[in-house]
């Protein structure tokens, strides 16, 4: 299984499907959850991930690349999220250090503008 990185702000979430070299990449961005599927390596690859909270499908983006896929995925309610998916926790789904900032840290850049 590839890894999923994600980070948060109060009204985002970064996600990182990590596909090296992955051929025809299909994606279903919709509110409550995404799917992807496609070859990686010569094997098959899906991801299913519910959404801890509906996204604005519209104002999301993605960027596919060779290593990966890159989503900028917008919350419809502006509010931190105690995981990613519903449910229990997903073994693939790591925390994107490089992104992460923690609550306090985004009250505290709102405090100095």
């Amino acid at each position: 299984m590839n890894t999923v990185l994600w980070a948060q702000r109060a009204n985002l979430v970064y996600l990182t499907v990590d596909l090296h070299d992955a051929t025809t990449p299909e994606i279903d961005l919709k509110e409550d959850k995404l799917v992807v599927t496609a070859v990686s390596d010569g094997k098959n690859y899906a991801v299913r991930i519910e959404f801890h909270a509906p996204i604005d499908v519209e104002a999301s983006t993605r960027n596919i690349t060779p290593r990966n896929i890159v989503f900028v995925l917008i919350k419809k309610k502006p509010e931190w999220w105690a995981r990613l998916n519903k449910g229990s926790k997903l073994n693939f789904v790591k925390t994107d250090f490089a992104r992460w900032k923690d609550e306090d840290d985004d009250e505290d850049d709102d405090a100095e503008n």
